[in-house]
Order: structure tokens, then C-alpha cells, then sequence
């Protein structure tokens, strides 16, 4: 299903077109700030592109399309898909399949973000001169209510931040932009869909790009803010998160080199972790965030070393915030 819900107002003027894509899996709330926040996209280092939001809504009955029809004096036309498949890679795929040999770029962002007014100008204005395939940038957690006193002094959702123009070995879908010409011709790319439910298709993505000589660039004033659910700022999903990362991202080396002896060393890149985070533990008296820090550090290990034995944690499968 395609249903273009509103047209978009007549003021792309540089010939170049974006299509912005969003996942969205009963997310009500989220995905109308997003758009609201798309709405007001302001525009002076490159000129007024042509933009078309691309939702792909992952619930099977359907529930981001009132959200969709509901938002009053759209700037930009949106269009709304169903991908009932359940599962983070199915939702991208089919974006990308819709809209890319459309559009010149493609950007991804989350139902739980919303954009900075200079996002897509900064992203464009990056591309620009860096000709670089793939532009990323900063996303600053916002909490959605008081968190303990540890979790802000850990900085968990802290992310590290580059100069612009930077080259970067790794982005993520939650504020990219992307040359369309990626996910065309006989090297396309697309999300692995083994990955649907774990997550880290993103990981996978972006690794076989810059492993195709892609560039991937730094653009730090496109900021995306991420709004942290209660729920998040917590020890379990703080762990939980950890060794995740280290399982999927054991699945994504393990994906691009299959083979006994990069598995062997993986394993024992696991091992260190756990020691190293073993070793950490007596800094839990500075407080309990040291503490967090060294058990997450051991949660990150154990993920590496069951995700080189092909087990993973399906994060995908709770919906946090509303």
C-alpha cells in the first residue's frame, strides 16, 4: 500500500530531491512530533531541496496512518506504506525499494527523534563539499522524565561527537543521509534482514559500504535529538543494551568474514572485555554509575562471545515510549 496523504508546497528550487524515511512500529506520539519538527526545516546554506517523508508503518493494522492524515498544514508530501512483515530491516527495505531510484538522497531518522531546524541544510551542505557518500551526525538523548542521579553522571546516552568533515568508520540510521545511488545498480545495498529483530542492520550496512569504498563524513551541526523513556534509564536496559551491541556486532563480523579463525578472535576480544570489566569493578566505590560502566563493560563481552556462537538479544521486540 502507497497513499500519499498530502502534497507537498511548491518550493523545492535546487532540482535536488530527499526523501526522509522513518521506521515506525506503534509509536503514535513520536511519530507526530518527528513530523512536526520535519515541518520546520530551515534552509540558507544550500537552497530549498525538494522533500518527501517516507513512512513505513511496521504495524500490521495499520496504526501510523491516522498520525499521517491527522497533521495539519504539511509542508511536505508524505508517503505512507504498510510493511506488515515485522521486523526493523523489512520497514528500511521497503522504503528504499518505494523511493530511491526517485530521489537523489536518502535520509533515515528514528519515531522517537526529532529534527533540528538546520538538520537537512547541514547534511546537504556537507555532502556538498565533501562529495562523500554517506553524511552522519550527532543525536543528544533528551529524557522524557527524571532519571537517577548515576545514569546522568555516566553519561550512557552520551555519543562521542566529531569536527565536521571528518571521515567517520561507522553511522547509523538514526541521522544519516545517504547518496540514493547506494541501493541501486548491481553492488545495491540493502539492511540485512536476519537482522530484523536483533538490530545492528545499520552496523552491517555501513560496514559493507565503507568496506565498497564509500565515504562517510562527519557533519556535526545536523544535530537530531532522541527522547530517552524511563523505561531506558535503567540498569537492566542499560545492560541488556550492552551486550546486545557486543552480540549484534559479532553478528555483522561474523556476516562480512565467516570464517573459524575471525570467530576464534572475536571470542577472544569477548574474553578481554569480561576481564577488563571484571578488573573495573572495585570503581564501583566512586559511585554506582563506575559500577554500571565496569558491569556493562562484562555485559558487552559475554555479547561478543554469544553472538560469535550465532545467539543474539531481539531488542526490537519491546516498544519503548509511546
Amino acid at each position: 500500500m502507497t497513499e500519499s496523504i498530502h502534497m507537498a508546497v511548491a518550493e523545492g528550487t535546487c532540482g535536488v530531491h530527499v526523501a526522509v524515511c522513518v521506521a515506525t512500529f506503534m509509536r503514535p506520539q513520536g511519530l507526530g512530533r518527528l513530523i512536526r519538527s520535519l515541518n520546520g526545516l530551515e534552509f540558507g546554506r544550500v537552497p530549498v531541496p525538494t522533500i518527501t517523508i517516507v513512512i513505513v508503518d511496521n504495524d500490521e493494522e495499520g496504526s501510523a496512518l491516522e498520525v499521517c492524515a491527522g497533521i495539519q498544514e504539511q509542508r511536505w508530501k508524505i508517503e505512507y506504506l504498510r510493511e506488515p512483515r515485522r521486523g526493523i530491516s523489512f520497514a528500511r527495505n521497503r522504503a528504499i525499494v518505494e523511493i530511491a531510484h526517485r530521489v537523489d538522497f536518502v535520509a533515515f531518522v528514528d519515531d522517537d527523534e526529532v529534527v533540528e531546524p538546520q538538520w537537512m541544510d547541514e547534511l546537504l551542505a556537507t555532502q556538498l563539499w565533501s562529495a562523500a557518500s554517506v553524511v552522519t551526525g550527532p543525536v543528544l538523548p533528551v529524557f522524557e522524565g527524571p532519571v537517577p542521579k548515576w545514569v546522568a553522571n555516566g553519561n550512557f546516552f552520551r555519543r562521542p561527537r566529531q569536527t565536521t568533515g571528518q571521515s567517520v568508520g561507522m553511522a547509523r540510521t538514526g541521522n544519516v543521509l545517504i547518496l540514493a545511488d547506494i541501493f541501486g545498480g548491481k553492488d545495491a545495498l540493502a539492511f540485512n534482514e536476519e537482522l530484523a529483530l536483533s538490530g545492528g542492520e545499520d552496523t552491517l550496512f555501513f560496514m559493507r559500504a565503507l568496506r565498497r569504498g564509500h565515504k562517510a563524513v562527519w557533519s556535526d551541526e545536523a544535530v537530531v535529538c532522541e527522547f530517552v523513556p524511563q523505561s531506558r534509564a535503567t540498569a537492566r536496559w542499560l545492560l541488556l543494551r550492552a551486550f546486545r551491541g557486543g552480540s549484534v556486532y559479532a553478528a555483522c563480523e561474523s556476516l562480512l568474514a565467516p570464517s573459524a579463525g575471525m570467530a576464534a578472535l572475536r571470542i577472544a576480544k569477548g574474553a578481554l572485555h569480561i576481564a577488563l570489566g571484571i578488573v573495573s569493578i572495585p570503581t564501583a566505590i566512586f559511585g554506582r554509575h563506575a559500577g554500571i560502566l565496569a558491569l556493562r563493560r562484562i555485559c558487552l563481552g559475554a555479547g561478543m562471545i554469544a553472538g560469535g556462537f550465532g545467539h543474539s538479544y531481539s531488542e526490537y521486540s519491546t516498544v519503548h515510549g509511546e
